[in-house]
């Protein structure tokens, strides 16, 4: 799914992906922008979770979230 807007003084943008076979996997990942004359913002999201052959002996999950992408390097 994708939105956009983009007004006189903003504009902006969001997609986002999302799978889920019930108890064996799930993956959900945002992008998203926000800018300004004088601001700009950027956030990546990504969480899932991996039970091959729903046995739950292999169990993984994890989450990545990046705000503002490389403002901090």
């Amino acid at each position: 799914m994708s939105a956009a807007f983009d007004v006189t003084q903003a504009k902006g943008k969001c997609d986002m992906e999302w799978t889920w076979i019930l108890m064996e996997n799930m993956a959900a990942k945002v992008l998203g922008s926000y800018e300004t004359r004088n601001v700009s913002r950027y956030l990546m999201s990504q969480v899932f979770y991996r039970n091959p052959k729903k046995a739950f002996k292999q169990f993984s999950a994890g989450m990545d979230v990046n705000v503002n992408k490389n403002a901090w390097q």
